[in-house]
């Protein structure tokens, strides 16, 4: 019985590895990569850790474009000038439609103007509702709590326009 299944096996043909065709549609000009390796570095700053990713890939093709690639592997978009898209995996499925939205770095420039003004707005309004508790004057205390509001709403707005409107978006269909 093991002789059979021994001959079986040596007798066997190598099995290709399975692929995927993937149809890329982007309104501009991508790189489709196959993730090769990817590392990140927490650098410790002063008030904050920035974290910083190193992604190495293997070019597939430009997009918009058609293309094989391996089902097994993990894929991303960079562009100039456009933010890299996060990993991700296209599935079991031999043919997949993948349509790339990408973001635009004004929108990352927008969200750190935004979030320096929201530190200045909430830091200077503070000061204002201090100055009004301390010294009992209800207009500082109106202004500063005036500027401190405006300040955590256009941290809302860094937020918002950092991780909605600045990140590059995958659809796989």
């Amino acid at each position: 019985m093991i002789s059979l299944v021994l001959a079986a096996v040596v007798g066997a043909e190598p099995v290709a590895p399975a692929t995927t065709t993937v149809h890329v549609e982007s309104p501009v000009e991508l790189g489709f990569f196959q993730l090769r390796d990817e590392t990140t570095e927490v650098q410790d700053e002063a008030l904050l850790d920035l974290v910083i990713t190193h992604r190495q890939g293997k070019p597939m093709c430009v997009a918009p474009c058609t293309v094989d690639v391996p089902r097994d592997a993990k894929y991303f978009f960079a562009g100039r000038d456009i933010p890299m898209s996060k990993p991700f995996t296209l599935g079991d499925r031999a043919e997949v439609n993948v349509r790339v939205k990408p973001a635009d770095l004004t929108w990352r420039a927008v969200s750190r103007a935004s979030g320096v003004g929201a530190l200045l707005l909430v830091g200077i309004g503070s000061l204002g509702v201090i100055d009004g508790i301390i010294t009992e004057r209800p207009a500082p205390l109106a202004i500063g709590a005036t500027g401190a509001v405006l300040g955590v709403a256009l941290g809302v707005l860094a937020v918002y326009a950092w991780w909605v409107l600045g990140v590059t978006r995958v659809e796989i269909d």
